[in-house]
Protein backbone atom coordinates (compact mmCIF):
# COMPACT_ATOMS: atom_id res chain seq x y z
CA UNK A 1 0.00 0.00 0.00
CA UNK A 2 3.03 2.16 1.38
CA UNK A 3 5.17 1.69 -1.82
CA UNK A 4 1.95 2.28 -4.53
CA UNK A 5 1.30 5.84 -2.92
CA UNK A 6 4.79 6.25 -3.36
CA UNK A 7 5.14 5.29 -7.04
CA UNK A 8 1.76 7.39 -7.87
CA UNK A 9 3.11 10.45 -6.73
CA UNK A 10 6.70 9.83 -8.43
CA UNK A 11 5.05 9.11 -11.72
CA UNK A 12 2.73 12.33 -10.77
CA UNK A 13 5.57 14.12 -10.17
CA UNK A 14 8.09 13.10 -12.82
CA UNK A 15 5.44 13.59 -15.58
CA UNK A 16 5.69 17.56 -14.35
CA UNK A 17 9.09 17.47 -14.87
CA UNK A 18 8.65 16.15 -18.12
CA UNK A 19 6.63 18.39 -19.05
CA UNK A 20 8.59 21.72 -17.93
CA UNK A 21 12.17 19.99 -19.39
CA UNK A 22 10.02 19.48 -22.86
CA UNK A 23 9.00 23.43 -22.60
CA UNK A 24 12.54 24.06 -21.50
CA UNK A 25 14.19 22.65 -24.24
CA UNK A 26 11.93 23.84 -26.44
CA UNK A 27 12.74 27.91 -25.86
CA UNK A 28 16.58 27.39 -23.98
CA UNK A 29 18.42 24.69 -25.97
CA UNK A 30 21.49 25.70 -27.05
CA UNK A 31 21.78 29.06 -25.15
CA UNK A 32 23.62 28.46 -22.69
CA UNK A 33 27.29 27.88 -23.90
CA UNK A 34 30.24 30.03 -22.26
CA UNK A 35 33.70 30.91 -23.05
CA UNK A 36 36.49 29.09 -20.78
CA UNK A 37 40.43 30.71 -20.70
CA UNK A 38 42.80 28.51 -19.89
CA UNK A 39 45.11 31.32 -19.79
CA UNK A 40 43.19 33.78 -17.46
CA UNK A 41 44.11 37.88 -17.51
CA UNK A 42 43.38 40.30 -15.30
CA UNK A 43 40.77 41.89 -17.69
CA UNK A 44 37.80 38.88 -18.55
CA UNK A 45 36.54 39.57 -22.21
CA UNK A 46 33.22 38.57 -23.16
CA UNK A 47 32.93 36.65 -26.42
CA UNK A 48 29.51 36.29 -27.52
CA UNK A 49 29.75 33.53 -30.19
CA UNK A 50 32.09 30.12 -30.79
CA UNK A 51 34.31 31.74 -33.16
CA UNK A 52 35.42 34.63 -31.43
CA UNK A 53 35.99 32.59 -28.65
CA UNK A 54 38.25 30.21 -30.24
CA UNK A 55 39.87 32.58 -32.23
CA UNK A 56 41.17 34.25 -28.45
CA UNK A 57 42.34 30.90 -27.59
CA UNK A 58 39.22 29.68 -25.36
CA UNK A 59 37.21 26.71 -24.76
CA UNK A 60 33.50 26.95 -25.81
CA UNK A 61 31.52 24.54 -23.45
CA UNK A 62 27.73 24.08 -21.95
CA UNK A 63 27.24 25.19 -18.53
CA UNK A 64 26.73 22.10 -15.85
CA UNK A 65 23.07 22.82 -15.88
CA UNK A 66 21.75 23.27 -19.31
CA UNK A 67 18.49 22.37 -21.66
CA UNK A 68 19.84 20.61 -24.49
CA UNK A 69 17.96 17.47 -24.25
CA UNK A 70 15.07 16.53 -22.56
CA UNK A 71 17.30 14.49 -19.77
CA UNK A 72 19.56 17.26 -19.13
CA UNK A 73 16.72 19.47 -18.40
CA UNK A 74 14.86 17.12 -16.11
CA UNK A 75 18.58 17.15 -13.65
CA UNK A 76 18.62 20.98 -14.02
CA UNK A 77 15.01 21.42 -13.31
CA UNK A 78 15.13 19.14 -10.21
CA UNK A 79 18.27 21.01 -9.03
CA UNK A 80 16.08 24.27 -9.30
CA UNK A 81 13.19 22.63 -7.82
CA UNK A 82 14.70 21.77 -4.90
CA UNK A 83 15.82 25.13 -4.56
CA UNK A 84 19.54 25.35 -5.14
CA UNK A 85 20.49 28.51 -6.48
CA UNK A 86 17.19 28.83 -8.54
CA UNK A 87 17.80 32.46 -8.37
CA UNK A 88 21.06 32.21 -10.72
CA UNK A 89 18.60 29.73 -13.11
CA UNK A 90 16.13 32.54 -13.26
CA UNK A 91 18.46 35.08 -13.94
CA UNK A 92 20.47 33.29 -16.33
CA UNK A 93 17.50 32.03 -18.22
CA UNK A 94 16.73 35.69 -18.61
CA UNK A 95 19.86 36.67 -20.06
CA UNK A 96 19.73 34.20 -23.20
CA UNK A 97 19.54 35.66 -26.58
CA UNK A 98 20.21 33.16 -28.71
CA UNK A 99 21.32 29.51 -29.71
CA UNK A 100 25.28 29.76 -30.43
CA UNK A 101 25.59 33.21 -28.61
CA UNK A 102 26.45 33.20 -24.61
CA UNK A 103 24.56 34.99 -21.83
CA UNK A 104 24.24 39.03 -22.54
CA UNK A 105 24.79 41.07 -19.65
CA UNK A 106 22.80 43.81 -20.92
CA UNK A 107 19.84 42.26 -22.16
CA UNK A 108 16.39 40.77 -19.73
CA UNK A 109 13.88 38.80 -21.50
CA UNK A 110 11.04 38.92 -18.89
CA UNK A 111 8.98 36.10 -20.35
CA UNK A 112 11.92 33.76 -19.48
CA UNK A 113 12.23 35.13 -16.04
CA UNK A 114 8.21 34.41 -16.11
CA UNK A 115 8.25 31.13 -17.47
CA UNK A 116 11.17 30.47 -14.35
CA UNK A 117 8.22 31.56 -11.86
CA UNK A 118 5.97 29.04 -12.93
CA UNK A 119 8.15 26.02 -12.62
CA UNK A 120 9.41 27.14 -9.18
CA UNK A 121 5.35 27.18 -8.04
CA UNK A 122 4.04 24.49 -9.43
CA UNK A 123 7.10 22.14 -9.10
CA UNK A 124 8.85 23.24 -6.08
CA UNK A 125 6.14 24.96 -3.86
CA UNK A 126 3.30 22.27 -4.78
CA UNK A 127 5.13 19.08 -6.78
CA UNK A 128 7.92 18.47 -4.21
CA UNK A 129 5.24 19.15 -1.16
CA UNK A 130 2.83 16.64 -2.64
CA UNK A 131 5.65 13.83 -2.70
CA UNK A 132 6.96 15.05 0.98
CA UNK A 133 3.23 14.67 1.61
CA UNK A 134 2.51 11.96 0.93
CA UNK A 135 5.75 9.70 2.11
CA UNK A 136 4.99 11.37 5.81
CA UNK A 137 1.27 10.27 5.47
CA UNK A 138 2.61 6.64 4.42
CA UNK A 139 4.88 6.82 7.19
CA UNK A 140 2.89 7.59 10.11
CA UNK A 141 0.00 5.33 8.74
CA UNK A 142 2.78 2.61 8.48
CA UNK A 143 3.71 3.57 11.77
CA UNK A 144 0.57 3.75 13.43
CA UNK A 145 0.26 -0.04 12.47
CA UNK A 146 3.39 -1.21 14.06
CA UNK A 147 1.79 0.14 17.17
CA UNK A 148 -1.18 -1.28 17.12
CA UNK A 149 1.41 -4.01 18.72
CA UNK A 150 1.11 -6.65 15.26
CA UNK A 151 4.53 -8.49 15.89
CA UNK A 152 3.24 -9.60 19.59
CA UNK A 153 1.34 -12.21 21.01
CA UNK A 154 -2.39 -12.64 23.09
CA UNK A 155 -0.02 -12.68 26.58
CA UNK A 156 1.54 -9.99 25.79
CA UNK A 157 -1.16 -7.34 24.24
CA UNK A 158 -3.41 -7.96 27.21
CA UNK A 159 -0.17 -7.53 29.85
CA UNK A 160 0.75 -4.53 27.96
CA UNK A 161 -3.16 -2.86 28.01
CA UNK A 162 -3.04 -3.93 32.00
CA UNK A 163 0.12 -1.67 32.14
CA UNK A 164 -1.48 0.86 30.13
CA UNK A 165 -4.42 1.18 32.54
CA UNK A 166 -2.22 1.10 35.93
CA UNK A 167 -0.42 3.93 34.55
CA UNK A 168 -3.43 5.99 33.50
CA UNK A 169 -5.09 5.39 36.56
CA UNK A 170 -5.47 7.82 38.90
CA UNK A 171 -6.09 6.65 43.20
CA UNK A 172 -7.91 9.40 45.00
CA UNK A 173 -7.11 9.61 48.32
CA UNK A 174 -10.31 10.37 50.79
CA UNK A 175 -9.19 12.54 53.54
CA UNK A 176 -11.04 12.14 56.52
CA UNK A 177 -11.05 14.32 59.73
CA UNK A 178 -12.78 14.35 63.51
CA UNK A 179 -12.74 17.97 63.85
CA UNK A 180 -15.80 20.25 62.76
CA UNK A 181 -13.36 22.68 60.82
CA UNK A 182 -10.89 20.46 59.18
CA UNK A 183 -14.19 18.55 57.85
CA UNK A 184 -15.23 22.24 56.00
CA UNK A 185 -11.54 22.56 54.46
CA UNK A 186 -11.32 19.58 53.49
CA UNK A 187 -15.37 20.19 51.76
CA UNK A 188 -14.02 23.04 50.29
CA UNK A 189 -10.54 21.85 48.78
CA UNK A 190 -12.11 18.32 47.38
CA UNK A 191 -14.91 19.90 45.50
CA UNK A 192 -12.60 22.81 44.02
Amino acid sequence: MSIKDIMNALVISLMFFLIFSIVFVIFFKGKFFKCNYPNRDAKLIVYANPQQCLNAGGIWENRVYHYDSVPDAMIALFTKAITVGWATFMYDNARTIDEGYTLSENKQNIFYSLLSIIFMIFCSLFIVNIFGGIVIATFNREEEKISKRVLMNNFQRKWLNALDLIIKSKPQKKIESNHWFRKKVIFISQSI
